[in-house]
């Protein structure tokens, strides 16, 4: 919160006049079309292909697919991720965080052991 009252040029009990929190600070920005801005879209783009480049490693070791197969099922769990992620938060009461990861790691790893282990 301290980063984002310093970028807005405010203090941070007037970013809390206008935010209770750091979730409606996140709302702000993957919610709002702020995402719409250039600046801030480059920015979500970035983090958004170097997580997929980071899944992308252990997908291609580990099921043993091409460089262009594995980027593309990275980019899908990445997007899943990013969606459920989203949905939790509107949610969060039903289901604890530390279940909602697991079960999210459990489908998305269970759907790529289709492919068969890559004896490396």
């Amino acid at each position: 919160m301290d980063e984002i009252a310093e970028r807005a040029g405010v203090s941070k009990p007037v970013l809390y006049q206008h935010f209770p929190g750091k979730l409606e600070a996140y709302r702000l920005v993957f919610e709002s079309d702020l995402s719409n801005e250039s600046a801030v879209r480059d920015r979500l783009d970035l983090v958004q292909r170097q997580c997929a480049e980071m899944v992308s490693k252990a997908v291609r070791e580990d099921a043993g697919l091409s460089d262009d197969e594995a980027h593309l099922l990275s980019v899908g769990l990445v997007g899943m991720a990013q969606v459920t992620a989203r949905y939790w938060l509107s949610t969060r009461d039903h289901i604890p965080r530390e279940a909602a990861e697991q079960l999210v790691a459990r489908l998305a790893w269970r759907g790529i052991s289709g492919w068969p282990r890559s004896e490396h």
